[in-house]
């Protein structure tokens, strides 16, 4: 325990028969410590060697168990395999963390969705932005909310969207805040179901209501002005 805690190793070989205590116990406390608990251990016994030992061991937290007696060559084969496992988890983990800050932290309304259009995950800022609260935000169907004359052609997108792994759109379209008022948003959204860590459309989204009701306002008074110089 005292090397685990001074070197804390990428991974770990541990006896089952030690001399003063049991390896499935150390293997225990180790995996139960905070700072050590992303060890990978391996047991090893050459006297502990049925299967019901070794479901044991994997019950306790060892990543894996090896049955002596094996050759160095075959021994250091598999712990290279097994390293090589570690580090792929290492870099899920510090995606899965850097995601996980862009998402908390970012001032951009982000919302995950499933397959179906259900939000699966969000942002602080995601919910508000329609007038819910985060638990009733969760779960929502965000194809209930699109008006009636875009969301066909919002639908079609989405569609396409999931069928191309890491394709994007960016489309506009209006929404029913929770008062029951039409805003509009600005979507852009990202397929990243194959993406370890996500697993979902990814989309970012705001709201340009007052942007194109003042450009509707413009176009407005320009066709008004026209037609009176018409007139």
């Amino acid at each position: 325990m005292r090397l685990a805690r001074k070197h804390n190793p990428d991974l770990l070989l541990l006896d089952v028969n030690l001399p003063d205590s049991s390896g499935m116990d150390v293997c225990q406390q180790i995996k139960a410590e905070e700072g050590l608990k992303d060890i990978f251990i391996v047991m090893l016994s050459a006297i502990y060697t049925d299967t019901e030992s070794q479901a044991k061991g994997l019950e306790t937290g060892a990543d894996g168990y090896i049955a002596r007696p094996i050759s160095n060559r075959e021994l250091l084969a598999r712990v290279e395999a097994m390293l090589r496992i570690k580090a792929a988890e290492d870099a899920l983990k510090a995606s899965e963390k850097r995601f996980g800050a862009l998402m908390e932290n970012s001032t951009d309304s982000i919302s995950l969705l499933d397959v179906k259009g259900r939000v699966i995950y969000d942002n602080p800022a995601a919910p508000g932005l329609l007038g819910y609260g985060r638990e009733e935000w969760l779960g929502k169907n965000i194809f209930k909310l699109i008006h009636a004359d875009e969301l066909q052609k919002v639908k079609a997108q989405f569609e396409s969207l999931t069928l191309t792994p890491g394709s994007r759109i960016q489309s506009i379209f209006r929404v029913r805040h929770k008062n029951r008022s039409w805003l509009w948003i600005d979507a852009v959204a990202a397929n990243l179901l194959n993406e370890p860590g996500v697993n979902a459309i990814v989309v970012n989204y705001r709201d340009i209501t007052e942007r194109v009701q003042t450009h509707e306002s413009v176009r407005h008074s320009r066709d008004l002005l026209l037609a009176l110089s018409r007139a």
